[in-house]
């Protein structure tokens, strides 16, 4: 079957399934299903008539009217095949006997289907007693009309219905504010409500009442009047993909609210996001949102299991909240297990969930965990972005587990498809590639959470996040190669340049005054001093890089590591850098004069203020410029290496703003050596002149000159660090479970 007929099917069982419904609807008359269910092809026939026999069950145990399985099958015996009586059909009637109130045995269907109970037995997770399905409950439909007040509740438009619930656009007299009321038959073993799941992104659930006397249930929740997901993807399905855009969103969002006759709103936050946001963008941030939502509902051990566009509503300006958690899984809620529920849309399963429902595999409810809803999420969020879903189920045997079987196959070993015209800018390749990861057939090559997941949406929207954290090779790479070797260069070369100056100057004003058998010892002397101070110097710099070295090494061959220590050492690589350097030349300001003293003796105190001034000159730039180049190095190539795929620490944020103040402290202090050089200029004109004094002015004017130009690089360096630490705040501002989306 191509995808054409298997999307024309799936069409066709919608159809007869709202028929189905409306049927049963429309009169107290029971409905023949033979009416309904289309007669061929037999793939066809088979599905619907396993549907739609579902849909039967319910309204005929709700009505008193019972059919067994064993009749549905001798009316329509083409239900059965190879494998014997569809498993699911079973579990369905079991399920519904359950939770009407019926004292069901398990040995009961033991005997009935002895073929199929093996398969029965492990789909409902039943072993010794029936697992509870109350989360799964079926209730008794109301007899509410519009106009009539129940409890604290007006009655004021139907939204809705189904076999066992209704619910209603409603006025609550006590607090005056409409919500939304979902009314049933109430329950002995009716669940505790998953009601307290408080999140801006998901339909908030303020709270139930039982009516015992008229044997009624009353859930009531925010009312959210914007329609849901799937009419803005139905509306993108429409347009060419270079049409679609935030403005369509809006566009969609504004006529279905006035088709509800509810005000549209204007300017919101969530709005001027949107307005001018491609629709990229706009997928990012919806998918943000809902991922921020899963995150919070899993944390709280709720897991959602039919996540789908129609269960995510969409707010009067646009914001989406996840709707629908009245049938999901929370291990808060007393007797209820993992296997109390097997539903969900087929289409948007996990192949993980896909493989829960199949009789024939051995994969339990039991463990699913968030991963198969942040799978299902993205499955949403293909579709919305590609206007297809991301595999063609087209291949539809002729039976359930056939199918589910069929379904998880292309989930394991296909590829997400793209749509015959797609977009294909930079930001769509990269939310493609969130998906994809969300979409990975092992599970624990997906996203471990959802907040990780919104995380990854949000980034895509910050090309230059995406660029220091992108694994891909370039420049980058080489440099994560050989770590310490790249952040030696980093300092020695400035400590080389000032080393140069402060022997030049030196010399043409000092030394070259002594005699040649002084100038011999006083360079021995010397020499011995760098001998001894800066090679202690790099050992300390080596020493303190080896965790980020090895961390690195760690890394790069795919071992696992922490990297806490790495990064704690990557953000004090600079201090240490600006630190060292202008210890060893204040080491060195007070070495060489003695030295010298112990030669010629008598230094005079004009020869000390040049040796004074000239390592300080020096001390700055061995300060500021390896403070720069180190940071740079760290922000843009270590740092981001060190985050990919981390947790982002506590610390994190304020060793960011900490590299940025300190970027900005050395690029004054790389501007101030120029300017103190010029200083000093003006200063000595007013004094006499001298060959010496001239020298001096001289070497200080060469000093200034390579002083701007090395303040050029140092501004250049300062504004690619502020850049790059922007970039990462991205990456390590925190997501908590509570907050929205930005």
């Amino acid at each position: 079957m191509n995808a054409e007929d298997a999307s024309a099917t799936w069409d066709v069982l919608i159809q007869c399934a709202e028929d189905f419904v409306a049927a049963w609807e429309a009169d107290d008359e029971v409905p023949s299903l033979a009416d309904i269910v289309p007669q061929e092809p037999l793939v066809t026939r088979r599905l619907a008539l396993g549907e739609l026999i579902k849909i039967d069950l319910e309204y005929r145990w709700n009505r008193q009217a019972y059919k067994r399985i064993e009749d549905y099958v001798a009316e329509f015996p083409e239900l059965r095949d190879d494998s014997g009586v569809p498993c699911d059909l079973i579990c369905e009637e079991y399920q519904i006997r359950k939770v009407s109130g019926e004292d069901v045995k398990p040995a009961e269907y033991c005997d009935r289907f002895p073929d199929e109970w093996p398969q029965v037995e492990r789909l409902l997770g039943i072993q010794s007693v029936a697992a509870t399905v109350t989360l799964h409950a079926r209730q008794q439909a109301c007899q509410l009309e519009v106009g009539e007040t129940i409890d604290d509740f007006d009655l004021l438009i139907k939204l809705g219905s189904g076999a066992f619930a209704t619910v209603f656009l409603a006025r609550q007299r006590s607090l005056q504010r409409l919500v939304a009321l979902k009314v049933a038959a109430n329950q002995a073993d009716e669940p505790q409500t998953l009601a307290q799941l408080d999140h801006p992104h998901i339909v908030r659930v303020f709270d139930e009442r039982i009516l015992p006397e008229r044997g009624l249930h009353l859930l009531y929740m925010q009312y959210v009047a914007g329609g849901t997901l799937q009419e803005v993807i139905r509306g993108a399905q429409e347009v060419e993909p270079e049409q679609r855009s935030g403005r369509l969103f809006l566009d969609v969002l504004a006529a279905g609210l006035s088709r509800r006759g509810e005000i549209v709103p204007h300017d919101t936050a969530f709005q001027r996001q949107l307005r001018h946001a491609g629709w990229a963008e706009v997928v990012c941030r919806v998918g943000a949102g809902l991922a921020e939502a899963l995150a919070y509902a899993n944390a709280r051990d709720v897991l959602h299991r039919d996540v789908k566009p129609a269960n995510v509503l969409l707010a009067a300006d646009g914001t989406p909240k996840l709707a629908d958690f009245n049938v999901s899984y929370s291990a808060e809620v007393v007797g209820a297990t993992a296997d109390a529920y097997f539903g969900g849309s087929l289409a948007y399963m996990s192949p993980e969930q896909l493989q829960a429902c199949n009789p024939q595999h051995s994969q339990a409810a039991a463990d699913l965990d968030g991963r198969s809803d942040l799978y299902s999420l993205s499955i949403l969020l293909w579709e919305m972005l590609e206007g297809v879903r991301p595999f063609q189920d087209e291949v539809l045997p002729a039976g359930w587990t056939a199918t589910v079987e069929a379904m998880t196959s292309s989930r394991l070993e296909e590829q997400p498809r793209l749509a015959e015209k797609t977009a294909s800018d930079a930001l769509t390749e990269h939310v493609r590639e969130v998906l994809t990861r969300g979409m990975a057939p092992n599970k624990q090559d997906r996203f471990s959470d959802g907040l990780k997941m919104a995380r990854a949406l949000l980034m895509c929207l910050h090309p230059h996040t995406l660029y220091l954290l992108s694994p891909r090779p370039d420049w980058r790479s080489v440099l994560r190669r050989f770590p310490l070797f790249s952040v030696l260069l980093a300092i020695v070369i400035p400590q080389s340049v000032a080393a140069i100056f402060n022997a030049f100057y030196n010399y043409h004003e000092i030394i070259a005054q002594l005699s040649q058998q002084h100038q011999d010892s006083f360079f021995g002397a010397v020499n011995l001093v760098n001998a001894v101070v800066f090679p202690c110097g790099m050992i300390i710099l080596l020493l303190f890089g080896l965790p980020l070295h090895s961390a690195l090494a760690d890394l790069r061959g795919g071992k696992p590591t922490s990297v806490a220590k790495a990064k704690r050492r990557a953000f004090g690589y600079g201090d240490m850098a600006s630190g060292l350097g202008i210890t060893l030349w204040l080491v060195a300001g007070l070495a060489f004069p003695i030295v010298l003293q112990v030669i010629e003796g008598g230094v005079s105190l004009q020869v000390f203020g040049h040796f004074c001034v000239s390592m300080l000159l020096c001390g700055l730039i061995g300060s500021a410029y390896p403070f720069l180049g180190t940071t740079f190095l760290m922000t843009r190539v270590f740092l981001p290496t060190l985050m990919r795929g981390e947790e982002p620490a506590e610390t994190d944020i304020g060793d960011l703003h900490r590299l940025r103040w300190w970027a900005g402290a050395h690029l004054l202090v790389a501007g101030a050596v120029p300017m103190f050089g010029l200083a000093l200029i003006i200063a000595s004109s007013f004094f006499e002149q001298s060959s010496f004094d001239f020298m001096f002015r001289v070497s200080l004017l060469f000093l200034s000159i390579a002083g701007f130009a090395g303040f050029a690089g140092a501004f250049t360096l300062h504004r690619l660090i502020q850049t790059d630490v922007d970039a990462l705040l991205v990456a390590v501002q925190p997501l908590e479970s509570g907050e929205p989306a930005r």
